[in-house]
């Protein structure tokens, strides 16, 4: 019973509770009037319940008269400005600055307004400059009238032909042996005149006096300065020729050949060298021949130097910092004759921005100075410096003699820019001698020209020369002078010490040498005989012959054998030619024969032992013999080839694949490479680039190898 009068009031109520919300749930929506019931609310006034601050929101609340429902409302929070005011004037250079304040909270809010800039008008020159003096210019701002001021380079000298002045008339004097000489140029804008003093010239010597002697006997010649009267005398060795002539040379050009004219002693009427043919000129320049010295090289720009050389014969060279110099030499032909260099200075460059990047291009580096030297034996035919501040070019011209060396020494004066490239020309030609056909020239025997002398202050070298009986070139070398000294008196013994000396025979020259107690005082080699191929050697036995004590005993070398038949020998060819395969003629004149190959190509010969080897000694003796090839159809015959420019390559190597030694020759002027290894060897291989005629090359792979006794025992396989 209690349940169901619960469950009936629970119904009423939830009735009432619908019928309420019915009434009031919508604000705007009308209902009947007088039920009680707001169809529309009717708010009083805004109550403020929280005020609002300059930075906390505050709230108000207002009530409907008819129901009483509540509306809340959010007042926002704020500060109270007052006016804007400038604290900081807008300029061109500098920003404006305005500020207002909040008068409740003293709070300061600013507003920046940026910079403009100068409104700059054009430059105005206020002080001109010249050739040497640099000038000013200035500009205006057309805002604030502010002015800004800046140099103007020095417009430089605007100048004449070296050797004359701006209206044509000389301006050079050739230097004599009594006056220096000069050479100026002339400015055109400043009339400020560029002038080169030399010093004093060669004397104007007149024709040697023979009178009294003749070649055979020698004896004092003497000459005298026609315009001084200074007198010169040469003592001639008996033998010598009293005075050598060239006549009837003739100066080849780039399109006619000429001639060296013959070479004759007026004094006896002989002829010393004919005149051979000079082939048109060309450039005798070429990497094969060049060296270069870098001069302290700037830290990370450079240590080394690298050439190009191709149709425009460029040669590029890194470059050294400001105020450094490098120098770059080119060996030739003793017997080339140069008519003139040219040397085209700093066509390209590296444009080298400090510390950013680096890029090649055309880049003008006129602060350079450069020096170019001819000699001859070591003898300065010709040298000169060029400053080439105004010259993109230099020419050293009118050289016209037998030139053995070239020099270029650079000295670059700029601070920033890192390389050079140097178009050099070398004209001249080497003249055709008999020597050139035969590939080998024909040696008289040498003769002493200076005898080697000793004394008891110092040692003078001495000088022999020989003669090629075909085409007359003279090679020279020293005699190198040294004492003959008797045997060595000893003075004490080897337990206590002593002292030596010996005596030389020829200057009585004294030398004595201070013996320590317990070193033997005269120890000598008895006994040493080199290994061959046929007997064994020795290494000697060291004998004091002072005590009689074995200070060391002899050793065994065990006899030369020739291993290269032990390894396994391949070739590869860059080429279709009459190669493939290799003769490996390994007899008792080690000769091992490969095929050539055709039109400069290139091929290897590889001997692979298959383990580390004590070699002592590997010789390659080149070109000893050849296949002279005749065309594609005619014969092949294997005969002596003259020795052809080959380029080899010899590279040993270990079982692990290090390279132990490698090295570049060039065969024209060699028929024998020699090489003592210093480590143990598993391969041997010959990069060969042979010649376009030779067909076929014959090489003599001798590799040396001598038993346990040796002092580099051999004990690996």
């Amino acid at each position: 019973m209690k349940k169901h009068i619960l469950a009936i009031i629970l119904c009423v109520l939830c009735a009432s509770l619908v019928f309420v919300l019915a009434s009031c749930g919508d604000t705007n929506t009308n209902t009947d009037s007088g039920s009680g019931e707001c169809t529309e609310h009717s708010f009083g006034d805004w109550t403020t319940e929280t005020y609002a601050s300059c930075t906390s929101a505050g709230l108000k609340v207002r009530v409907c008269t008819k129901c009483s429902f509540e509306e809340e409302e959010e007042i926002p929070a704020g500060h109270k400005f007052g006016e804007w005011e400038t604290v900081t004037e807008l300029s061109c250079e500098q920003n404006g600055v305005m500020q207002r304040i909040c008068s409740a909270c003293d709070f300061v809010e600013e507003d920046t307004t940026e910079a403009t800039g100068h409104a700059w008008g054009d430059w105005a020159v206020t002080t001109p400059g010249d050739c040497t003096n640099k000038g000013e210019e200035t500009r205006v701002c057309d805002n604030c009238g502010a002015d800004e001021t800046r140099e103007i380079a020095a417009e430089g000298h605007s100048w004449s032909e070296w050797g004359f002045d701006i209206v044509g008339e000389s301006l050079e004097k050739e230097a004599t042996c009594m006056e220096s000489g000069y050479t100026g140029r002339e400015c055109f804008n400043c009339g400020e005149r560029d002038m080169k003093y030399f010093s004093l010239g060669d004397h104007d010597w007149s024709a040697w006096n023979l009178e009294g002697i003749n070649c055979e006997t020698g004896g004092t010649k003497t000459r005298a300065c026609n315009l001084c009267g200074k007198e010169e005398a040469v003592e001639v060795v008996a033998g010598e020729h009293l005075d050598v002539v060239v006549t009837g040379q003739t100066i080849p050009t780039a399109t006619t050949p000429g001639s060296t004219g013959v070479t004759k002693c007026q004094a006896c009427n002989k002829m010393i060298k004919p005149s051979f043919p000079l082939p048109a000129l060309s450039n005798l320049a070429n990497v094969e021949n060049m060296n270069v010295t870098m001069g302290d090289p700037w830290w990370a720009f450079i240590d080394t130097a690298s050439y190009l050389f191709d149709g425009n014969v460029e040669t590029t060279s890194n470059g050294v910092r400001g105020g450094k110099q490098f120098i770059m030499e080119f060996d030739l032909d003793s017997r080339s004759f140069v008519s003139e260099i040219v040397i085209a200075i700093n066509g390209k460059g590296t444009v080298y921005n400090k510390w950013g990047s680096s890029e090649v291009a055309d880049y003008a580096y006129n602060n350079t100075a450069a020096t170019i030297t001819c000699y001859k034996n070591g003898v300065v035919v010709k040298t000169e410096t060029f400053d080439t501040s105004a010259l993109t070019e230099i020419t050293l011209s009118d050289i016209n003699a037998s030139v053995d060396k070239i020099e270029l020494n650079v000295t670059t004066k700029e601070l920033y820019g890192g390389a050079y490239i140097w178009e050099i020309t070398a004209l001249g030609s080497v003249p055709v001698t008999p020597c050139d056909t035969a590939g080998e020239h024909s040696w008289e025997n040498w003769v002493t020209k200076k005898e080697a002398v000793c004394s008891k202050t110092e040692l003078i070298n001495g000088l022999e020369k020989r003669t090629c009986s075909a085409c007359y070139e003279v090679e020279e070398r020293e005699i190198i002078a040294e004492h003959s000294f008797g045997d060595w008196n000893f003075v004490g013994n080897c337990t206590e010490g002593g002292v030596k000396t010996r005596v030389c025979s020829s200057c009585s020259f004294e030398e004595s040498q201070a013996v320590s107690p317990g070193d033997h005082m005269n120890v000598v080699l008895e006994g040493k005989a080199d290994p061959t191929f046929e007997a064994d050697g020795s290494t000697g036995a060291k004998v004091c012959k002072v005590c009689n004590t074995i200070v060391e005993p002899a050793k065994k070398i065990t006899k030369l054998e020739n291993i290269a038949s032990q390894s396994t020998v391949t070739t590869t060819s860059g080429c279709w030619t009459v190669k493939d395969y290799l003769a490996a003629l390994v007899d008792g004149n080690r000769e091992m024969g490969t095929a050539g190959s055709h039109n400069e190509a290139t091929y290897n010969i590889v001997l692979d032992f298959g383990a580390d080897k004590a070699i002592d000694k590997v010789i390659v003796v080149v070109n000893s013999k050849g296949q002279t090839y005749t065309g594609s159809e005619g014969p092949k015959i294997f005969t002596e080839t003259t020795n052809f420019n080959y380029k080899i390559v010899v590279t040993l190597a270990n079982t692990n694949g290090d390279t132990v030694y490698t090295q570049e020759y060039y065969t024209k002027d060699i028929t024998e490479i020699e090489i003592e290894p210093t480590a143990d060897i598993s391969k041997i291989t010959l990069t060969v680039a042979s010649s376009y005629s030779n067909q076929i090359a014959v090489w003599e792979v001798d590799t040396r190898r001598v038993g346990c006794s040796s002092s580099r025992p051999s004990t690996r396989a």
